[in-house]
Parts: structure tokens; sequence; C-alpha cells
């Protein structure tokens, strides 16, 4: 993958402060109306002024292991990506993260009946002003809405998006399959992890949503692109989107980030919060 000296070469020199470009961003999650317990795990860093890190992990496993995998998931890789910033190319320093956390989870499991088979999808972005990555394993999805279109990022690691994409299925059957929850790549169940890679560009005013499945299971994507281009701040649509998602289903636990690219509004322009 080639480097964009802008996004992903490691040490590049800092913007003026007078040239910031910043970010308005917002973390959402909900137990649900069935679970007992939140087995979703997210945060939002700022890496520097004007560099964040998102993760959003879905765990899954019986008992408590779910909840165990996303904590786990979530912190190894900030503590990795905090050690390491500045050092490694953006691809590297996610791959490497992402697959730290792969290890330690697996080796956890087998420390304990209970932990046995745990794993947690896996989403992790780095965005920077222009550009940004995402590092994926899972069915956690990615959108991104910018002023030519909306599209999803990643790509289902699922059974069901493989009968989907082969066309032995329609959308409407993929929502509704009885094996949608059968993943093909997670975090922590096998002892080596395959990492997707996903570089994509945005500029002011463009947002980029991270959730689980909790949430994209029960909100449609013509829904999800039509919030992401509301004229709303990112604060309110933050909480219409969740509440949606509770009262479409609520079946699952809940997660989801979003975040602005909002430098204009840093230099008293035309950002929408």
């Amino acid at each position: 993958m080639q480097q964009h000296a802008d996004s992903y070469a490691p040490n590049m020199p800092r913007q003026k402060r007078g040239e910031e470009r910043l970010m308005n961003s917002i973390i959402k999650t909900h137990t649900g109306w069935v679970r007992q317990v939140n087995q979703d795990a997210g945060i939002i860093k700022h890496l520097d002024h004007d560099r964040l890190l998102v993760i959003v992990a879905d765990g899954m496993g019986g008992h408590q292991a779910g909840e165990v995998a996303s904590q786990m998931a979530t912190q190894i890789i900030q503590e990795e990506v905090e050690a390491k910033w500045g050092t490694l190319a953006w691809e590297e320093l996610l791959s490497q993260a992402v697959k730290q956390a792969n290890v330690k989870i697996y080796e956890r499991s087998k420390q304990s009946f209970e932990l046995d088979g745990m794993g947690t999808t896996v989403i992790v972005g780095i965005l920077g002003a222009d550009q940004g990555l995402i590092a994926h394993v899972g069915d956690s999805r990615v959108y991104l809405s910018h002023a030519s279109g909306f599209r999803q990022l990643t790509d289902d690691h699922s059974f069901v998006n493989i009968l989907y994409k082969s066309g032995q299925i329609t959308s409407e059957e993929a929502r509704n399959h009885p094996q949608k929850n059968m993943l093909l790549r997670a975090v922590g169940t096998e002892a080596e992890i395959e990492v997707d890679l996903i570089p994509f560009a945005w500029s002011n005013g463009d947002r980029i949503l991270f959730c689980t499945d909790g949430f994209s299971n029960h909100v449609s994507t013509e829904r999800i692109a039509d919030y992401l281009a509301a004229q709303k701040s990112v604060a309110q649509l933050g909480e219409e989107m969740l509440e949606t998602a509770l009262q479409l289903g609520g079946d699952d636990n809940i997660t989801l980030v979003l975040v602005e690219n909002a430098r204009a509004s840093a230099a008293g322009g035309d950002g929408r919060e």
C-alpha cells in the first residue's frame, strides 16, 4: 500500500496552531432491551491536536467472556498505538496493534474454561485532517459521508456476506438470515488473524460512523446516509441514531461513534457544529 505524505508517514510536522483542523465526535453505547451485559466497547482518543484514534469492538462468548474480549481489545490496541505513535507508518501501526490484541486475547481464552472461545470484532481508525486509515476484523462497520456521496468502507467478514456477494441471497434475506451472526474472522478466536486495512480521504464537513451490528442490523443503509447528511450537530445525531436503533430493535448491544471533520469551525468558519 502506497504511503501518503499527509496521512501515513510517521513524524510528520504538525500544522501551525492557527491552521488546526479539529473534529467533532460523540460515542454512544447501550446494553439494549434484551441483553444483561454490554459486550460492546469503544473509545475516542486524541493522539495529537488534529489526529484522532477511534476503536469499537463487539465481544462474543458465554458468560461475560465477550465483555472481557472487547475490553481487552480496546485497551491493548490503544496502548499499542499510543506507545508507538510517531514511530511507524499507520498501516504497520494498526496492523501490529490489532494482531497484538489477537494474541493476548487468544492466550487469555486458553487460561480459563469460562473464557474459552471468546473473541471480538474490531474496527480501529486513525483520523487525520485530510485522510484516515481503518483496520477491520469482523462485522462491525464504518460508513463515510462526504460531498461526493456515501459509502460503507468496511466489508463484513461473515458467512451471510459471502452468500450475498455471490448472489445466493438478497440484501433483505441477508438482513434476516438465521446465520447472520456467523463470523468468518474475529479477534482472539485463532492464534493468527488477517487484518483489513482501508485508507480513505475526507474533508471539511464530512462525517464517519463506526458502529456495531446492534445498530446496523436495525437501521438501514439509506437511513444511515440520511442521518450523516443531516444539518444537525454530531451530538444531536448521536442521540437520535441510538434512539432509532432502540426503537427498531434493541435486541443486541448498540455502540456507535460519529466523527465530523470540522476544521472550518475551528477557524470560525462554516462547520456544522
